[in-house]
């Protein structure tokens, strides 16, 4: 399982979702590639903006499959989750659309889709949280995002709760569920 942490986190923040992962998970979470200005960092040079397009995700979707294979974080015993966390999100799902990544699922949590092409993600099973008060990220365009996604006809499953740019606990939950539904809680083939 990789922990993809957001704009301004690093590779600690996500831990606290310790909780909700499997206990036979396998656990990475690298750091965003980009200092960012007012600390931690970003996965696209923020120079691209606030709001990049996917294309901006190109090459750190690229360092971030280079990473993994280098520390064997994905084969076929052992299936691949993606967790990112608002930005880190926006690394995962692109990843997956430029085919740099191929993974078993992905959990979007505060997240967003940058605009760009999708291929065909069928197959492809997503649980999508997200804040009815989000101030970063309005709550309408994860509508907008997890139904771009539905046409590229992956496996939405999706969440909404009463809070602003994180989890709600109902939907913290529902990853959890969601996970062990999906048969990810298994130990893998051979170890």
């Amino acid at each position: 399982m990789l922990l993809l942490h957001g704009l301004t986190g690093d590779e600690d923040v996500m831990w606290g979702l310790e909780p909700i992962i499997p206990p036979s998970a396998r656990v990475l979470s690298p750091r965003a590639l980009f200092p960012f200005a007012g600390g931690g960092y970003s996965w696209v040079d923020p120079a691209e903006g606030p709001a990049p397009a996917m294309q901006a995700f190109r090459e750190p979707a690229s360092a971030l499959a280079g990473w993994i294979e280098a520390v064997g974080g994905q084969g076929p015993s052992r299936p691949l989750v993606l967790m990112g966390f608002s930005q880190g999100s926006a690394i995962a799902l692109s990843a997956v659309a430029f085919g740099v990544l191929h993974p078993s699922a992905v959990v979007v949590m505060a997240g967003l889709l940058p605009p760009g092409e999708l291929p065909s993600l069928l197959a492809l099973r997503v649980f999508w949280g997200h804040g009815r008060q989000d101030e970063l990220i309005p709550v309408s365009r994860a509508r907008g995002d997890v139904a771009r996604l539905t046409t590229a006809r992956a496996d939405v499953t999706y969440c909404e709760a009463e809070v602003g740019h994180k989890l709600g606990a109902e939907c913290l939950m529902g990853v959890r569920t969601w996970l062990a539904g999906l048969g990810l809680d298994e130990p893998p083939v051979g170890g």
